[in-house]
């Protein structure tokens, strides 16, 4: 019996909607710098004056995670504090979080911004995360991790209107060898999703918004479960296999950086989000990559690939966010806090102008050949005019 080839339309409920036009940069995108290598080099800035920026940079779109927000509440003692204050409980904690999340609702609207992306924060916001997160073998972090992860989940639903919530892998693995019985963590994960999903979706109905993993190869932890693209869709189509209407709701947030860091083409990464539709949203950056000296031209591997993805989202008819994850330097001053987001709207607005001068036509004639160097002769000839 023949069975019907779902669209991607029909896979997820299109909330965005964007035509490649609008960006969205997360408030920590600002920050005053420093690390484990290096002091901070910048004035610590509230949100409030992150959104001015971010207004002035022309991002009408915000992300954010929870512990970013707090400092709307707390004021200039947040700069001292990494997550919640310690001394607080659980119920207090969330009970601030939910009054710097109606605050920062106000302050979008004042700045006409809307919120892009919101997440919890399951990395340095407390000392359990240490532990792992969902697929944690010690049972009060992990129900910790779902009951932050529901709350959110209702924030950026009922208090934001966030297009999407974002869960990144980050503390979801190991730290050694020999260091879990993987299927059981993976599966302690995936039920764990199951279990944070069917409440979500039974309690929001059709104001929910879509669920994204942001996969991650490694670091913090030593290996992550889902850390790829490939992995995290794994679990997404096995999810949809056994609870359909909660696999609807999740797809993927790629990040540039990430797909570098284990090894793979994001371009290729965007594709097989795009082709199950499944490409949710997007984290536009840079990272090195090393590899075998495979003697490209000049330019193969830096504007030219972010061309390549533009294209990719473009031919795939992406209507999701132009997300991006970008840091200020180390040494940038107080008064380049934002230079790097201004940067990098600038320049994959530019890939994008690029990306739509290719004739789809033409680039499907000379893929059917695979004629790579046709490809690459035709991108000289129509983007930069050699």
């Amino acid at each position: 019996m023949d069975k019907k080839i779902m669209m991607p339309e029909e896979i997820w409920p299109d909330k965005h909607n964007h035509n490649m036009d609008a960006f969205s940069f997360g408030v920590w995108n600002m920050n005053s710098g420093g690390g484990r290598f290096f002091k901070a080099n910048r004035e610590w800035i509230s949100t409030a004056k992150k959104l001015d920026l971010l207004a002035d940079a022309g991002v009408e779109y915000i992300e954010a995670h929870d512990s970013d927000i707090l400092d709307l509440v707390l004021g200039e003692e947040a700069q001292n504090i990494v997550g919640y204050p310690e001394d607080m409980s659980e119920s207090q904690k969330m009970d601030l979080l939910m009054k710097a999340a109606h605050k920062f609702n106000d302050e979008l609207k004042s700045h006409n911004q809307k919120c892009g992306a919101f997440t919890m924060n399951l990395f340095n916001s407390e000392k359990e995360w240490n532990y792992g997160n969902y697929g944690s073998e010690m049972d009060e972090v992990r129900q910790l991790a779902m009951q932050r992860t529901s709350f959110g989940i209702d924030i950026a639903v009922e208090v934001l209107n966030a297009q999407v919530y974002i869960y990144w892998v980050g503390t979801n693995g190991t730290d050694g060898l020999l260091s879990a019985f993987h299927p059981k963590r993976i599966r302690r994960t995936r039920e764990a999703l199951i279990e944070i999903m069917d409440k979500a979706v039974e309690k929001h109905g059709d104001k929910m918004c879509p669920f994204a993993f942001e996969p991650k190869p490694e670091e913090p932890k030593f290996k992550m479960y889902y850390g790829t693209a490939a992995s995290a869709l794994a679990c997404v189509f096995r999810i949809t296999v056994e609870r359909p209407e909660l696999g609807k709701m999740m797809g993927l947030n790629i990040e540039v950086a990430h797909s570098l860091m284990g090894k793979t083409d994001p371009a290729m990464d965007y594709g097989e989000a795009l082709e199950a539709g499944k490409l949710f949203h997007i984290h536009e950056n840079a990272q090195g990559e090393p590899a075998y000296d495979r003697d490209l031209a000049a330019g193969d591997d830096s504007m030219v690939s972010l061309i390549d993805r533009m294209w990719q989202l473009k031919v795939g008819e992406y209507k999701g966010l132009l997300g991006a994850d970008v840091q200020p330097l180390p040494q940038d001053r107080d008064d380049q806090m934002s230079a790097t987001i201004v940067r990098t709207k600038r320049r994959v607005t530019w890939a994008i102008e690029q990306a739509r001068k290719l004739d789809d036509s033409v680039m499907a004639e000379l893929h059917s050949k695979h004629d790579q160097a046709g490809v690459l002769d035709y991108l000289d000839a129509t983007v930069f005019s050699m």
